[in-house]
C-alpha cells in the first residue's frame, strides 16, 4: 500500500491556494470539517472556505488525502489542518528499528514536494504520528512534509517509531523548511545519503522553536559535497533562526556534523538557547557537541555530549567559518559551555571548545578531556586559531581546565586581542597569550567547578582575564 500518492504532480497544473471560490453552492460555515469531506473522494472542495475553519484529520487515510491535495498542486495556504487522534502509518511499529533493511506494508509520500510546497498550517494538536516509512536513497524531500513553504506553520507534532531515509532534505517532520515549525519532537531514525539530514527537518531557513529530538540521525555517503547532518536541523540556512531546542539522540555523519545542527550556513542564521547531550561522530571535517560549523551566530548553548572525529573537532563547535570562506567575521559564539569528551584520528585541529576558529569566541569555557590527539595543533581551549587581516579571529573571556588539555604548544596562533585563561580544580585561573603565561588572579572555590565557571562568565562578561 503506497499513502499519500497525487493523481498528478504539482509541476503540470501549477501551485495554487486551493481556497479559492469558484462558485459551488456547496458553501461551508465556519467550523470543523474532516479531511473526508474536503477531499471529496479525490475532487477536493473549490468552494471559499470561512476564516477559522478547520480540516480535521484523524485517520492514516485522511493524512493521505492532504498529501495528494498538496501535490497535485494546491499548496494549502490559508488552510488550516488538525490532528484529532493518533495516526498510525504502519500498524505494527514494536520492531520499527528493523526497517531499515526489511521494509514494513505502507510507503509514505510526503506532503509537499520540490515544485509545490505546503503552505497552510498543520497543528498536530499534541499527537504523535507513527510507523513512518520512507524509503528512497535517491530521492530529496523527505519526511511527514516534504517541502514546507515560507507560509507554512507546523506546531505541536510528535513523530515516533519512525523511518525516514533519503537523499538530501530529509527530516522526520519535513525534509525542508521555510515557514516555522514548533514544538515537535521526535523519537524516529533519520539517515541520508548527501546530508541535510535533521531529526526534526533537514534544512530550514525559517524558524525552529522548542523542538525536541531523542532518535538517531545518520548521513552514510562520503565525499566533499556530503554535507551538514544534526539532531534537531542538518543545515539552517539564508536567516534560519532555532530557538530552545534540544537534542539526546545519537548523531553521525561524514561534514558538518553536530548535536544539535550540523551547519549555520550562513551569516545571518541564529541558534540560541539550545542544549545537546548525544553523541556526535563526524566522519571527516567539522565535528562539535552543539553545532558542526558556524558562519551565523550561536548563543547561551551547551553540550555534555561526546565527540569523535578526523579533523576539526571541538566539545561545542567543530569549526568556526573556514579557510577559503567568503563569509569572514564568522560567529560570534557567546556564553556556551561543552563538558564533553573529544576524540579525533586525524592530524589537525582539535580543542576542547571549538577545533577550528577564525571567528569570534566569547564569554564561553570547556570542560571536557582529548582522549586521542595526533599531531601538532591541538590541545587547550581551541585547536587552531588563525588570526589575519582578513579573518580576524579572536577569543574573549574564555576557559579550559587545565587538568583536561595542556597549554597550547608554538604552533598555536593566539589572536593579539585574545583572552583566554585555564583554571585548575582549586579554582586558580592563569591567562595565556601566545602560549605564555600573561597574569594570574584567584577565586575561590566553592561548589563544582562549572558553578564557578558560570559566576566567574556572568561577572566578567566585559573584561579579560
Amino acid at each position: 500500500m503506497m499513502l499519500g500518492v497525487g493523481a498528478l504532480v504539482c509541476a503540470t497544473i501549477g501551485c495554487s491556494s486551493g481556497s479559492s471560490s469558484s462558485g459551488d453552492s456547496d458553501s461551508p460555515t465556519a467550523g470543523n470539517y474532516t479531511m473526508t469531506w474536503f477531499y471529496n473522494g479525490g475532487s477536493p472542495k473549490k468552494t471559499e472556505v470561512p476564516s477559522g475553519t478547520i480540516i480535521t484529520i484523524s485517520s492514516d487515510v485522511e493524512l493521505g488525502y492532504l498529501a495528494s491535495f498538496v501535490n497535485s498542486g494546491n499548496s494549502a495556504s490559508g488552510l488550516t489542518f488538525t490532528l484529532t487522534d493518533t495516526i498510525f502509518l504502519n500498524s505494527n511499529t514494536s520492531d520499527y528499528q528493523k526497517w531499515v533493511t526489511s521494509a514494513p506494508a505502507n510507503v509514505w509520500t510526503p506532503i509537499g514536494n520540490k515544485a509545490c510546497a505546503f503552505n497552510g498550517t498543520f497543528d498536530g494538536n499534541g499527537k504523535t504520528v507513527y510507523g513512518m516509512y520512507t524509503v528512497s536513497t535517491t530521492a530529496d524531500y523527505q519526511g511527514l512534509f516534504g517541502n514546507a513553504g515560507p507560509n507554512s506553520i507546523i506546531k505541536n507534532l510528535t513523530v515516533a517509531r519512525s523511518v525516514v531515509t533519503g537523499s538530501y532534505f530529509v527530516g522526520s517532520v519535513a525534509g525542508n523548511s521555510d515557514g516555522t515549525i514548533s514544538d515537535c519532537a521526535s523519537d524516529s531514525i533519520v539517515s541520508s545519503v548527501k546530508g541535510g539530514a535533521g531529526g526534526i527537518v533537514g534544512v530550514s531557513s525559517g524558524t525552529i522553536s522548542s523542538c525536541k529530538n531523542s532518535g538517531t540521525v545518520k548521513t552514510t555517503g562520503q565525499g566533499d559535497t556530503v554535507w551538514a547532518t544534526g539532531g534537531v536541523f542538518g543545515k539552517l540556512d539564508d536567516f534560519g533562526v532555532a530557538l530552545d531546542c534540544s537534542n539526546t539522540g545519537s548523531i553521525s555523519g561524514w561534514m558538518a556534523v553536530g548535536g544539535v545542527g550540523g551547519s549555520i550556513d550562513k551569516t545571518g542564521g541564529v541558534a540560541n538557547r539550545c542544549v545537546n547531550s548525544g553523541s556526535v561522530s563526524a566522519g571527516s571535517y567539522h565535528g562539535g557537541g552543539i553545532m558542526g560549523m558556524v558562519w551565523g551566530k550561536l548563543l547561551n548553548s551547551s553540550s555534555t555530549g561526546d565527540v569523535t572525529g578526523v579533523f576539526d573537532a571541538g566539545g561545542a563547535v567543530g569549526s568556526v567559518g573556514d579557510w577559503g570562506s567568503t563569509y569572514h567575521q564568522a560567529g560570534p559564539v557567546e556564553n556556551c559551555y561543552s563538558s564533553g569528551s573529544v576524540s579525533v584520528s586525524g592530524s589537525d585541529e582539535v580543542g576542547t571548545f571549538v577545533g577550528r576558529l577564525y571567528g569570534t569566541v566569547e564569554n564561553c569555557y570547556a570542560t571536557g578531556k582529548i582522549l586521542q590527539k595526533v599531531g601538532t595543533l591541538q590541545n587547550a581551549f581551541s585547536g587552531a586559531l588563525f588570526t589575519d587581516p582578513v579573518t580576524n579571529g579572536t577569543i574573549t573571556n574564555c576557559y579550559w581546565l587545565s587538568s583536561n588539555a595542556s597549554a597550547p604548544n608554538s604552533s598555536y596562533k593566539w589572536g593579539a586581542s585574545s583572552t583566554v585563561c585555564k583554571v585548575d580544580s582549586s579554582g586558580s585561573f592563569s591567562g595565556a597569550n601566545d602560549a605564555i603565561v600573561a597574569s594570574t588572579s584567584s577565586l575561590t572555590y566553592t561548589g563544582t567547578l562549572l558553578s564557578v565557571l558560570n559566576a566567574w562568565v556572568t561577572a566578567h562578561s566585559n573584561d579579560g582575564c
